[in-house]
This record gives structure tokens, C-alpha cells and sequence, in this order.
């Protein structure tokens, strides 16, 4: 517990997160992280390294390889202010392995561009994408590419959930900043959430999906009555760390 302690984010563009960090399934809370004017901001504000470059571990993960990754991670009642490319657990992912086994709960996340509730964006050389994430209560915030799980997204993105509440500064539909938001991914330039497999969103995540292509032809939207069901979750997570949580959604 952070007790709302300030916090700067690990790594950036220009000295990334390069190791392999495996949360083992513990959780970190009540963490601030308030750098409105920067970009690369999360809990892991830019990961980055290619497979075969040596090792840099920060914690001993059980798997095989040596490319970065954040792996079996919660973040609850978090505050994360950035400019571009914010997400809850990593700012921006780039040549590196995964994402996965990871959730952000009851937490405020606001910046300007590329915000989401696990990722700000992801690149297309994430190799094995995000999944098994959850996005969960969470208020998303932002002028371009806001969504629940990632604000764009060229990788995969599978077993993913948001019951969060996601926003952004225009509702006029004739304003192309308006296509930029999802209830899972809030797209890509070339064809906007189009790599959302068997992942889930409440209805009321308060806008509507990808007018150009339809966030809901990758995603679906369940009930909360659903997302209260410890089997539906447990085949959505499958044996992740967190694979039993069923939160009481509204």
C-alpha cells in the first residue's frame, strides 16, 4: 500500500523496462502517479526488449525466454495523470513478449492521447499481445484512443474483460476523435479494433464502439449478472493468478 504516495513510472523511451517482471499475483494500491506534461506513463511507463539481447531480470519469472514482459500484476485505487501513452499497468509496449495476467480496479486514469485501463498502446512486435487482463470499475479519460483494455492496439488482445467507465472529450459524432473510443480497445489507424478475441464489456461503458468498424464484431457485450458468474469468469481467465475474482459489478 502506497498510501497515496507519489510514484514515478519505470522506464521510458529512452532507458526502457527491459527485464521480466512477475507479480506472482500480489497487488499494489493507492498509488499516484502525476505527470500530466510527460509522455510513457503507467506503473510501467515504456517496456521494450527483443528476445535474444541477454537477460535483465527484476524478479525471477517461471518461464523460459529473455524479452520483456509484466506478468500476474493487480493495481487497485490508483490516480495515473499522463499526456500521451498512459495505461494502468504499462504506458507503452514495444519489442517485447507479453502482457498478460494482469488487472487495474477502481482506478482514475486520465491523459490526453493513447489511454487505457491495462495499456496506453501496444505495438505490433508484442509478440504474444495482452491477454488475460481485466480492466475493472475503473474511470478512463481522454481526447483520442481512450478504451478499457488499450487505447490502440496493432497486437492481440484475448481473454480480456472492462467493466470500466471510458470517455472522451468530444460525443459530437461528425468529430473523428469520437471513433477513437472502446469498451476494450479504442483502436488502430488502419483498422480499429480489429484483434479483440473472446474478450467482454459491460453496456454501460458509456459510448459506443468504433463507428467505422464495430468494436462488437471482436468483443462482446455481457451482462453485469454475467460478470458476477465465477464460471463465466473462470473461462474467460482460465488459470491466470486472478482467475477466481468475480467483483460485484453494477
Amino acid at each position: 500500500d502506497f498510501n497515496n504516495t507519489a510514484f514515478t513510472s519505470i522506464g521510458n523511451n529512452i532507458n526502457p523496462f527491459q527485464g521480466r517482471f512477475y507479480g506472482n499475483g500480489h497487488t499494489i494500491s493507492n498509488i499516484v502517479i502525476d505527470q500530466s506534461t510527460q509522455d510513457y506513463i503507467g506503473l510501467f511507463g515504456y517496456i521494450s526488449k527483443e528476445p535474444n539481447e541477454g537477460r535483465q531480470y527484476l524478479v525471477q519469472a517461471p518461464f523460459q525466454g529473455d524479452s520483456a514482459s509484466v506478468e500476474g500484476l493487480g493495481l487497485i485505487n490508483a490516480t495515473i495523470t499522463g499526456n500521451t501513452y498512459v495505461g494502468g499497468i504499462v504506458g507503452y509496449a514495444d519489442k517485447c513478449e507479453y502482457i498478460k495476467d494482469c488487472y487495474v480496479t477502481n482506478s482514475t486514469i486520465t491523459a490526453n492521447s493513447y489511454v487505457g485501463g491495462i495499456a496506453g498502446y501496444a505495438q505490433t512486435n508484442v509478440y504474444q499481445g495482452i491477454s488475460y487482463c481485466y480492466s475493472n470499475n475503473n474511470n478512463i479519460s481522454g481526447t483520442n484512443y481512450v478504451a478499457g483494455i488499450v487505447g490502440a492496439d496493432y497486437t492481440t488482445v484475448k481473454n480480456c474483460y472492462s467493466t470500466s467507465v471510458v470517455k472522451n472529450s468530444s460525443s459530437s459524432f461528425g468529430d473523428w476523435t469520437y471513433w477513437k473510443r472502446g469498451p476494450i480497445i479504442g483502436g488502430d489507424k488502419e483498422n480499429p479494433a480489429t484483434v479483440a478475441n473472446d474478450c467482454y464489456y459491460l453496456a454501460n461503458w458509456n459510448g459506443t464502439p468504433n463507428l467505422n468498424t464495430d468494436t462488437t464484431l471482436h468483443a462482446k457485450e455481457v451482462s453485469s449478472d454475467s460478470l458476477k458468474n465465477t464460471t463465466f469468469i473462470l473461462n474467460i481467465m482460465q488459470n491466470t493468478d486472478f482467475s477466481a475474482d468475480v467483483f460485484n459489478v453494477n
